[in-house]
């Protein structure tokens, strides 16, 4: 029979703690993190029931997990087909991506795919300057605000560290990452599909030439784990520490679990324990 992740809030033997003056019940010791902010949902029917919460209220650096909103502007300015030429600026932008250089020519879904697998600064650059940094960064406020996954406002498409310390960096609470990705998983098959992908190649148009582009979260290289993440986005700069959001398989009692992870010291070491920590609880009070 499929393990039932509902037990974790309902067996019989319970352990009390305490997140952030939350309380909640759980069967097994939650596993030490080093992340500051957690937040793991299961979702029936779109409903969402609390499974693990970590200061899931207080806002925090997303850094790249920021490229989820740049994508759904990108999606709703330009069609599929529309071709970007990498400018001097673009290619410019802090990192390096495999293939993208100055005058190359890529479109906006090859853009989509350098963005969202393999976090291209370049990318996010590139796909904000056919209307302008104005209008593109006004569109990202303007979905964040709308639908309230924050209150804050962003300052750039990257999710890159602001050179001036006076300015906030891109934030939101892990909570509202959950909704944001949540909405993702649920409406937008185009981003969760490049988001699934362990690998993806884009072409530069201008030349011909492909390039191959890994997958920023080790858990797709992981044969112990890569089942175990249906889409996911990953961040990291020196304000946010590393990041991860990602979509796990569900059971009889969830469809899916979302798992938000802030604010880590190691992204990759504490998503392991939280899996294995639904695993183990499974095991033990499962049906």
């Amino acid at each position: 029979p499929k393990k039932k992740y509902t037990n974790i809030m309902g067996a019989l033997v319970i352990a009390s703690f305490v997140v952030t003056g939350v309380h909640a019940q759980v069967p097994m010791p939650v596993p030490a993190l080093t992340a500051k902010g957690v937040a793991i949902y299961g979702w029936k029917d779109e409903v969402q029931t609390p499974i693990y919460l970590k200061n899931e209220h207080r806002l925090y650096p997303i850094a790249s997990l920021t490229k989820l909103v740049t994508a759904k502007v990108a999606e709703e300015l330009y069609k599929p087909e529309q071709l970007f030429t990498i400018s001097k600026a673009a290619a410019s932008t802090y990192g390096i991506t495999n293939g993208i250089k100055i005058g190359s020519q890529f479109t906006r879904d090859d853009l989509l795919k350098a963005l969202l697998v393999n976090s291209s600064n370049d990318a996010a650059a590139a796909l904000m300057e056919p209307v302008g940094s104005k209008t593109f960064l006004s569109r990202m406020n303007e979905i964040l605000h709308t639908n309230k996954y924050t209150t804050t406002s962003f300052v750039n498409p990257s999710g890159l560290d602001p050179l001036k310390k006076a300015i906030k960096p891109n934030r939101m609470t892990p909570y509202h990452l959950t909704r944001l990705l949540n909405d993702i998983y649920q409406k937008d098959p185009l981003l969760v599909d490049i988001m699934a992908q362990e690998m993806v190649e884009i072409t530069d148009l201008k030349n011909g030439t492909p390039s191959v582009l890994k997958q920023t979260n080790i858990l797709y290289r992981d044969d112990l784990y890569k089942d175990k993440v249906i889409m996911s986005k990953t961040g990291l700069t020196n304000l946010a520490g590393q990041n991860l959001a990602f979509i796990t398989p569900g059971n009889d009692d969830y469809d899916y679990i979302s798992i938000v992870i802030l604010g880590s010291k190691s992204r990759a070491i504490d998503s392991k324990k939280v899996l294995d920590w639904l695993d183990t609880t499974n095991e033990n009070f499962g049906g």
